[in-house]
């Protein structure tokens, strides 16, 4: 019997559960570690290759989706969160089947010009919204930093992650 529980572990994946963290201070690289753990990922790591994971949330509904892209695919989720007493729950929730990336040159040269902005918080000061929150693996180390509101923004930075976004959103 213990035989069979053992093998029975081996072939079912565990389940994930919700995650939180702390809002105050926001730190960037525990949010990302909170939002992969939500979806059954191992925190990013600075590896010789290419990562992204881009993790959106918006403020007013809670709706959270991610997109991961590890080597040539890529991988979505849709999930929800909640706020309270300085902390966000993200919901469990599965990645989507792998399908291929369009435009990975493309990406990798957008995600390069980010590695000034490691560890920053970006807003232009418009309320309400969303964030975007960018972790990625690239020429040996890791980018994690959040831009509130991109779309507003007219900074380098803001848009470059409209950029990124567009590009993942075409199927």
């Amino acid at each position: 019997m213990r035989c069979l529980l053992v093998l029975l572990l081996t072939f079912i994946p565990l389940a994930h559960a919700d995650e939180t963290f702390s809002t105050s201070p926001l730190d960037a690289k525990v949010a990302a570690n909170a939002y992969a753990r939500a979806t059954g990922l191992s925190p990013i790591e600075a590896t010789g290759g290419f990562e992204l994971r881009v993790w959106t949330q918006d403020y007013m509904t809670g709706a959270v989706a991610g997109t991961v892209i590890f080597h040539d695919t890529q991988k979505s989720f849709e999930s929800s969160s909640s706020y309270n007493d300085g902390n966000i729950t993200i919901k469990a929730a599965r990645l989507s089947k792998p399908r291929t990336v369009t435009k990975l040159a493309e990406l990798k040269e957008l995600v390069a010009k980010l590695e000034p902005y490691d560890k920053a918080f970006i807003s232009c000061g418009v309320m309400d919204g969303g964030s975007v929150l960018i972790d990625a693996a690239i020429n040996g180390h890791t980018i994690t930093f959040e831009v509130a509101n991109p779309q507003f923004c007219k900074d380098k930075a803001s848009q470059t992650i409209v950029n990124i976004l567009d590009i993942l959103a075409r199927p």
